[in-house]
Protein backbone atom coordinates (compact mmCIF):
# COMPACT_ATOMS: atom_id res chain seq x y z
CA UNK A 1 0.00 0.00 0.00
CA UNK A 2 1.48 3.23 -1.34
CA UNK A 3 1.98 6.67 1.58
CA UNK A 4 -0.67 8.34 -0.02
CA UNK A 5 -3.42 5.35 0.46
CA UNK A 6 -2.33 5.30 4.24
CA UNK A 7 -2.69 8.60 5.05
CA UNK A 8 -6.10 8.99 3.03
CA UNK A 9 -9.23 8.73 5.63
CA UNK A 10 -11.86 6.14 4.90
CA UNK A 11 -15.40 6.96 3.94
CA UNK A 12 -17.81 5.65 6.62
CA UNK A 13 -21.57 5.81 6.55
CA UNK A 14 -23.76 5.06 9.52
CA UNK A 15 -27.15 5.79 10.48
CA UNK A 16 -26.33 6.44 13.69
CA UNK A 17 -23.46 9.00 12.72
CA UNK A 18 -25.68 10.55 11.03
CA UNK A 19 -28.38 11.39 13.36
CA UNK A 20 -25.53 12.41 15.86
CA UNK A 21 -24.28 15.20 13.24
CA UNK A 22 -27.92 16.13 12.66
CA UNK A 23 -28.62 16.67 16.21
CA UNK A 24 -25.43 18.81 17.02
CA UNK A 25 -26.52 23.06 16.68
CA UNK A 26 -25.01 24.82 13.87
CA UNK A 27 -23.53 27.35 16.11
CA UNK A 28 -21.70 24.58 17.28
CA UNK A 29 -20.74 22.68 14.31
CA UNK A 30 -19.09 26.79 13.29
CA UNK A 31 -17.53 26.60 16.41
CA UNK A 32 -16.01 23.12 16.42
CA UNK A 33 -14.83 24.19 12.58
CA UNK A 34 -12.88 27.30 13.88
CA UNK A 35 -11.11 25.41 16.45
CA UNK A 36 -10.41 22.94 14.57
CA UNK A 37 -9.12 25.12 11.87
CA UNK A 38 -7.38 27.32 14.18
CA UNK A 39 -5.21 24.18 15.67
CA UNK A 40 -4.90 23.04 11.66
CA UNK A 41 -3.14 26.64 10.88
CA UNK A 42 -0.93 27.05 14.38
CA UNK A 43 0.38 23.49 13.56
CA UNK A 44 1.02 24.62 9.99
CA UNK A 45 2.77 27.68 11.00
CA UNK A 46 4.93 25.56 13.38
CA UNK A 47 6.22 23.37 10.62
CA UNK A 48 7.01 26.11 8.34
CA UNK A 49 8.57 28.20 11.10
CA UNK A 50 10.64 24.75 11.81
CA UNK A 51 9.72 25.06 15.71
CA UNK A 52 8.50 22.03 17.65
CA UNK A 53 5.61 22.21 20.25
CA UNK A 54 8.24 22.12 22.83
CA UNK A 55 9.88 25.11 21.41
CA UNK A 56 6.98 27.39 21.11
CA UNK A 57 5.77 26.48 24.96
CA UNK A 58 9.07 27.29 26.35
CA UNK A 59 8.64 31.04 24.33
CA UNK A 60 5.17 31.11 25.78
CA UNK A 61 6.04 30.15 29.08
CA UNK A 62 3.82 27.32 28.85
CA UNK A 63 3.62 23.52 29.55
CA UNK A 64 3.87 21.22 26.19
CA UNK A 65 1.00 19.23 27.28
CA UNK A 66 -0.68 22.90 27.25
CA UNK A 67 0.16 22.74 23.38
CA UNK A 68 -0.34 19.42 22.56
CA UNK A 69 -4.17 20.52 23.93
CA UNK A 70 -4.25 22.86 21.60
CA UNK A 71 -3.77 21.58 18.45
CA UNK A 72 -6.11 18.71 19.77
CA UNK A 73 -8.71 21.23 17.88
CA UNK A 74 -11.00 21.03 21.36
CA UNK A 75 -9.60 24.18 23.08
CA UNK A 76 -11.26 27.59 23.24
CA UNK A 77 -8.88 30.17 22.85
CA UNK A 78 -8.57 33.76 24.11
CA UNK A 79 -8.17 36.56 22.05
CA UNK A 80 -4.60 36.97 24.45
CA UNK A 81 -3.86 33.89 23.37
CA UNK A 82 -3.86 33.72 20.14
CA UNK A 83 -2.33 37.19 20.24
CA UNK A 84 0.87 35.06 21.83
CA UNK A 85 0.80 32.53 19.36
CA UNK A 86 0.67 34.68 16.25
CA UNK A 87 3.52 37.34 17.68
CA UNK A 88 5.77 34.31 18.17
CA UNK A 89 5.00 32.96 14.85
CA UNK A 90 5.12 36.57 13.48
CA UNK A 91 1.58 35.86 11.81
CA UNK A 92 -1.43 37.92 12.03
CA UNK A 93 -4.67 36.19 14.29
CA UNK A 94 -6.51 36.60 10.82
CA UNK A 95 -3.57 34.21 9.49
CA UNK A 96 -4.45 31.52 11.97
CA UNK A 97 -8.54 31.87 11.08
CA UNK A 98 -8.17 30.90 7.45
CA UNK A 99 -7.99 28.38 5.72
CA UNK A 100 -4.74 27.51 3.76
CA UNK A 101 -7.61 27.65 0.47
CA UNK A 102 -8.26 31.09 1.68
CA UNK A 103 -4.57 32.60 2.18
CA UNK A 104 -3.72 31.62 -1.37
CA UNK A 105 -6.77 34.02 -2.65
CA UNK A 106 -5.16 37.10 -0.27
CA UNK A 107 -2.94 39.37 -2.97
CA UNK A 108 0.88 40.17 -1.71
CA UNK A 109 0.06 43.98 -2.17
CA UNK A 110 -2.61 45.61 -3.14
CA UNK A 111 -1.78 48.91 -4.75
CA UNK A 112 -4.21 51.67 -5.87
CA UNK A 113 -2.90 54.20 -8.47
CA UNK A 114 -5.12 57.22 -9.39
CA UNK A 115 -5.20 57.57 -13.12
CA UNK A 116 -7.27 61.04 -13.65
CA UNK A 117 -8.90 63.62 -11.71
CA UNK A 118 -11.89 65.63 -12.43
CA UNK A 119 -12.74 69.23 -10.90
CA UNK A 120 -16.50 69.20 -9.78
CA UNK A 121 -18.83 71.59 -7.52
CA UNK A 122 -19.66 69.94 -4.29
CA UNK A 123 -23.51 68.53 -4.97
CA UNK A 124 -26.57 70.57 -4.22
CA UNK A 125 -27.84 71.08 -0.85
CA UNK A 126 -31.13 72.84 0.73
CA UNK A 127 -29.22 75.03 3.21
CA UNK A 128 -26.30 76.23 0.54
CA UNK A 129 -26.13 78.08 -2.37
CA UNK A 130 -24.18 76.08 -4.81
CA UNK A 131 -23.01 78.75 -6.92
CA UNK A 132 -21.24 79.56 -3.71
CA UNK A 133 -19.47 75.99 -2.89
CA UNK A 134 -15.79 76.13 -3.64
CA UNK A 135 -15.23 73.09 -6.53
CA UNK A 136 -12.63 69.97 -5.34
CA UNK A 137 -10.56 67.74 -7.01
CA UNK A 138 -12.56 64.34 -7.41
CA UNK A 139 -10.75 61.27 -8.92
CA UNK A 140 -12.37 58.79 -11.69
CA UNK A 141 -13.03 55.13 -10.86
CA UNK A 142 -9.41 54.02 -9.50
CA UNK A 143 -7.51 51.63 -11.28
CA UNK A 144 -6.68 48.47 -8.58
CA UNK A 145 -3.20 46.62 -8.85
CA UNK A 146 -2.56 43.11 -7.30
CA UNK A 147 0.71 41.58 -6.56
CA UNK A 148 4.12 42.65 -6.16
CA UNK A 149 4.98 46.70 -6.39
CA UNK A 150 6.17 48.11 -10.04
CA UNK A 151 8.76 50.33 -10.20
CA UNK A 152 6.80 52.69 -12.35
CA UNK A 153 4.16 53.06 -9.20
CA UNK A 154 6.55 53.70 -6.66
Amino acid sequence: MTMAKMNRARKYTSSIIEEILKSIPPLQKERTKYRMLIAARIDDYLQEAGINKTELARRLSKNPSEITKWLSGTHNFTIDTLTEIAFELKVSIADLCMSKKEMTKKPDVTFIRITDTVSIKNPITPWFDPSTMPSYAMTKEPEILYGQQNENYA
